[in-house]
């Protein structure tokens, strides 16, 4: 850990960067060896990942911890799917499918019936971003509930920013399709 510590400016930065260290550290790099099953890759991916957080603090720094979870999970993922597409060379339908959920806020401070309609509206969320192909529901993961700007993207998914600026576009058009087919949406216009 020494050697990240060196690469950050703040004691603040440093003082976080720690702590986010010991609570994922070991969880990440289980990430990674489920995905890669090559304890050597696994390790490299980590590393990687520990460097893209070290750059991107301020997007952690005073996130939630499912939240800030989410963010990481999705760079180690990435940074897993891109060195096995390199090293291994599959195509795009070869990657795991997956998506992260964000759970509701407080219960208490929404009626039953708004409860309900919200949660049907986010398994029909889910489903409708899981039937979306990478790296389309990760750009729309990292640029809506991340608030990732399209440089950040660019970074993490290792694309261009033009191209992620495209890859954005056909993921919301998609999307807007397959809202617009959904039942749940049909009474009222839903628009990304």
């Amino acid at each position: 850990m020494y050697q990240y510590l060196l690469l950050i400016k703040t004691d603040e930065e440093k003082e976080f960067f720690t702590l986010i260290y010991n609570k994922y550290n070991k969880e990440m790099f289980h990430t990674a060896d489920i995905i890669l099953r090559n304890t050597s890759d696994a390790e490299d991916v980590v590393h990687e990942t520990f460097l893209t957080l070290i750059d991107n603090l301020d997007k952690l720094i005073g996130n939630e911890p499912h939240k800030m979870w989410n963010y990481i999970v999705t760079i180690v993922k990435n940074k897993c799917f891109n060195l096995m597409k390199r090293k291994y060379k599959l195509d795009e339908q070869g990657i795991e499918d997956y998506l992260y959920t964000e759970q509701y806020g407080d219960i208490f401070e929404k009626s039953l019936d708004t409860l309900m309609i919200e949660s049907e509206r986010k398994e029909v969320m889910i489903g409708l971003l899981k039937a979306l192909k990478y790296p389309y529901k990760e750009v729309l993961l990292l640029q809506y509930y991340h608030e990732a700007s399209v440089l950040e993207i660019a970074k993490i998914l290792e694309k261009t920013p033009d191209n992620v600026r495209h890859i954005s576009i056909r993921a919301r058009r998609k999307l807007q399709s397959l809202i617009e087919e959904s039942e749940i949406w049909k009474e009222e216009r839903v628009r990304l």
